[in-house]
């Protein structure tokens, strides 16, 4: 067990490591598009792409799970799954045969909310199915435990964006929402060429259809489209209700501010990924207390402090950032970004509480939960957005994150019978740091006073133990590389 359990920190590592220098380049690639399309066409983009998510979420994505639950049971048995495999093709083929058809009996009046000609109307279903491909070849690589090939497949995209877009404008001087569409098609094309080039021939030949594991797998399946679309209203309601009152020029540049704070967060919940084998480990290894003592009690209000600090610096310097990234046609999506950092600041504890309720298996609880922060998120929308523009949309998000992070970390202090809610006394220092950003807009001046605040939560954090020496010792016992546990012990020296 524990060797499995190292093998899957590894594999979790990998992930970690492409996800970061994903990062980079998605925002470079974000940049370079959203400043040649203009706040209006980079706005059409984004509700062009909210359709498609939508139709994938529907048709494809809520039975990915079937394919690593029944798949492993399938493959440990029989060494093959091409049961699964054809069972799960032949119900996307349906279920996107169906969506294909309606798009053209509705295309008078989608075509009309988008806004676009018929030629980029009628690369909804194109864009759909290559990712729908690449998507379905991810799931393959999980079930397959090549987590490696699935790892760097996320870096891979991102280069093939950057790559194409590069090597366009060596030809022309500027691009077309058409012509974006198409990169991303190319991207998934290539995302799904090479994912499946992994894929062993057991998966999927012979070709067999078993209608009672079709049946199996829609009855394990169908309740996590509700999920799903909680998590599409999550992503993507803003944008929708945005153009509803305001015209595709504030949907692009909501959707600039969002765009960063997603590849934040997404790169953020790698932590989930990383600690959960973690945990897995220490649980294996009889040590349920280190867990409530050291991972709930110490580490979750420790990176909860570094990664305010993290967010602080970037309401400081958000100004100059995205006047660096997206141009000065943007600069209305700075307050907007200033607010929903608020929200990424607690979205830590989310994502670290998450590894503990993943652990435990805690999951209807905290699926009842999302859907009651959907429904604060539509409700807030619907408020804010026609009352204060954007800034509503933003304040929204936060408000829903902040909620999600309260009950997760309730529910998670609730299991190891715990009360410490120093965690969110911590989300002070970032709230302090945005309305100080708020109040004096001089780059000189709100430098200084990060510097300041840095230095006053370090004696408070010291004053309060939240890093203690003592910790260090306690690392020996948790699962994990040794140049991990050396850097960590490194950060508690300094922190202490």
């Amino acid at each position: 067990m524990v060797k499995e359990a190292k093998s899957a920190f590894w594999d979790m590592g990998s992930l970690l490591l492409f996800q970061a220098a994903a990062l980079p380049l998605g925002i470079v690639y974000t940049s370079t598009i959203a400043r040649n399309l203009g706040p209006q066409q980079y706005g059409s983009l984004g509700i062009f792409l909210s359709v498609m998510q939508f139709i994938f979420c529907i048709c494809v994505n809520w039975s990915g799970t079937a394919v690593l639950k029944f798949g492993k049971d399938e493959l440990f048995k029989k060494n093959n799954m091409s049961d699964i495999f054809w069972g799960r093709s032949l119900l996307i083929a349906v279920l996107l045969s169906a969506s294909f058809l309606a798009l053209f009996f509705i295309r008078p009046f989608l075509q009309s909310y988008l806004q676009i000609n018929t030629s980029t109307y009628w690369l909804i279903p194109p864009l759909t199915l290559v990712y729908s491909l690449s998507d379905y070849g991810a799931w393959l690589l999980k079930t397959a435990n090549a987590m490696k090939p699935y790892a760097f497949s996320l870096f891979l995209r991102q280069a093939v964006l950057l790559s194409l877009v590069s090597v366009l404008f060596l030809f022309i001087s500027r691009i077309t929402l058409n012509l974006v569409i198409m990169i991303e098609l190319f991207s998934y094309v290539c995302v799904g060429l090479f994912v499946f080039a992994f894929i062993r021939k057991n998966v999927f030949l012979p070709f067999t259809l078993d209608k009672e594991k079709i049946k199996e797998m829609v009855f394990y399946s169908w309740p996590l489209i509700f999920s799903l679309l909680s998590g599409y209203i999550m992503d993507w309601i803003d944008l929708i209700i945005i153009r509803h009152y305001f015209a595709f020029a504030e949907v692009g540049i909501y959707q600039a501010a969002y765009r960063i704070f997603f590849l934040l967060s997404n790169s953020l919940s790698a932590i989930t990924t990383v600690f959960f084998p973690v945990l897995v480990a220490t649980l294996l290894q009889g040590k349920n207390k280190l867990i409530k003592d050291f991972y709930i009690g110490r580490l979750i209000p420790q990176v909860t402090l570094l990664w305010g600090a993290l967010v602080s610096l970037l309401l400081v310097f958000s100004r100059p950032i995205f006047n660096v990234i997206f141009s000065q046609d943007y600069t209305g999506a700075i307050f907007p970004f200033k607010i929903i950092c608020l929200g990424l600041a607690a979205q830590v504890i989310s994502y670290l509480c998450s590894a503990v309720l993943y652990t435990f298996t805690s999951l209807k609880k905290v699926a009842l939960f999302n859907i009651i922060a959907v429904l604060i998120k539509v409700t807030l929308d619907l408020i804010l957005i026609p009352a204060i523009g954007i800034n509503g949309a933003a304040l929204s998000t936060s408000v829903t994150i902040l909620f999600s992070a309260a009950t997760y970390m309730i529910l998670t202090q609730k299991y190891y019978v715990v009360t410490d809610y120093r965690s969110f006394c911590l989300l002070f220092f970032p709230a302090v740091v945005f309305i100080f950003s708020v109040l004096f807009d001089r780059l000189f001046v709100q430098v200084l006073f990060f510097i300041l605040a840095v230095s006053v939560f370090i004696f408070i954090s010291k004053r309060i133990r939240i890093f203690s020496g003592s910790d260090i010792p306690l690392l020996d016992k948790i699962f994990m590389p040794v140049l991990l546990r050396r850097a960590i012990s490194h950060i508690y020296s300094v922190m202490s």
